[in-house]
């Protein structure tokens, strides 16, 4: 099912409806690294012309991505909807792709397309969210009860977890945060959010000109902050020391 899912996916260019959402988030949780396998690769030929290049070069070191001028904006935020939705509860397996991710977030931060913009933001919010919070990776969690019938069974796994009389009973399988994916963490939110923070502290040493420049200027570095402090909300210790920063810029 998850290869028919990529290949579709991967075929096509289309409205990222609800349904392409759901499937790309459930097959991107419970089949990661099947998943992203059969995704990126492809989307790494599709987008830039240098891709050869990129090779085992580690994520800090990388050869900066050529962004491929005939790709058009439809397919490219189709792309940036499909790994959107396939990272959010992904884990630890994006970490084999994080040379692509700070490849593809270079290129979409500073796109001439808004639509693009954002769709890069997103991505953004949700890598770092995905990598920071703790979220159940198990897919059969009720297997182990002896109730068969028990009708939260058939329930979404927060609510029967919520509702159950039998709480104490569930072996779920949590997701935390590993070494490994707080490193990347800092590398993301070192790249993009603290130089979207020195760009704005740069912009203040000048005279403030009302053009459609300096505004785009502004939302756009604003918008890298706001997307990255929603990302790492649910981790204290990152998200206060962002929040720390951001408050001596105010």
């Amino acid at each position: 099912v998850v290869v028919e899912l990529a290949k579709q996916m991967l075929s096509m260019t289309n409205e990222m409806t609800m349904v392409y959402e759901l499937l790309c988030k459930y097959a991107g949780r419970f089949e990661p690294k099947l998943f992203l396998e059969l995704l990126i690769p492809t989307i790494t030929v599709r987008v830039f012309k240098n891709h050869a290049e990129f090779g085992e070069s580690g994520v800090t070191d990388a050869t900066k991505g050529v962004f491929d001028d005939d790709m058009g904006n439809t397919s490219l935020l189709w792309y940036l909807k499909i790994l959107d939705a396939t990272c959010k509860h992904c884990g630890p397996a994006c970490l084999q792709y994080s040379t692509f991710y700070v490849q593809i977030l270079r290129v979409t931060f500073y796109h001439d397309s808004e639509k693009v913009r954002m769709a890069g933001n997103q991505l953004f919010r949700s890598l770092l969210n995905n990598l920071t919070s703790s979220f159940v990776v198990d897919e059969k969690p009720f297997d182990h009860w002896s109730d068969k019938t028990n009708s939260d069974i058939q329930k979404n796994i927060q609510e029967a977890y919520a509702r159950s009389s039998q709480r104490r009973g569930f072996k779920l399988k949590w997701h935390i945060a590993n070494p490994e994916e707080l490193a990347f963490v800092k590398v993301l939110t070192t790249k993009f959010f603290m130089k979207s923070l020195e760009s704005l502290q740069e912009l203040l040493k000048v005279p403030f000109v009302k053009s459609k420049a300096t505004l785009d200027e502004w939302k756009h570095n604003l918008d890298i902050l706001v997307s990255g402090l929603e990302g790492v909300a649910l981790h204290e210790e990152i998200s206060m020391r962002l929040k720390k920063e951001v408050s001596v810029f105010c």
